[in-house]
């Protein structure tokens, strides 16, 4: 992607949020990794674009294996807009991540109208 259409897009987002919503997004969801991924690969991965301020693979509490997502968490929204939309739907260690705002309270969840819609078996 040229650079300077990723962080006009960026800028045009983080504008549509709003300043009242900009403090609740400062950490992103990193979905569909590959088991193998590991908290440094998505460190080196992100802090490419941006520095990233802490990474968590969540993992299995009893195995301890990966369950395939993870959170990024950023100094500032901006920081989280410009490395999302750099590196949603680019490969690590074989898969494509699937990169979007991390929400911890349900009901914005439900009713903030952000999501992924996935089609299968096309």
């Amino acid at each position: 992607k040229d650079l300077r259409t990723t962080m006009e897009v960026a800028k045009s987002e983080m504008q549509e949020l709003g300043n009242s919503h900009s403090s609740r997004f400062a950490t992103l969801y990193v979905g569909d990794l590959s088991p193998d991924v590991t908290e440094e690969d998505l460190t080196r991965k992100f802090s490419l674009t941006v520095p990233v301020v802490s990474v968590h693979l969540c993992r299995n509490s009893v195995t301890g294996k990966s369950m395939c997502y993870a959170y990024v968490n950023f100094d500032s929204p901006f920081s989280a807009s410009n490395a999302m939309a750099c590196l949603n739907h680019t490969e690590l260690k074989g898969k494509t991540m699937r990169i979007m705002w991390a929400q911890k309270d349900l009901a914005y969840r439900r009713s903030s109208g952000f999501g992924n819609l996935f089609v299968k078996n096309l």
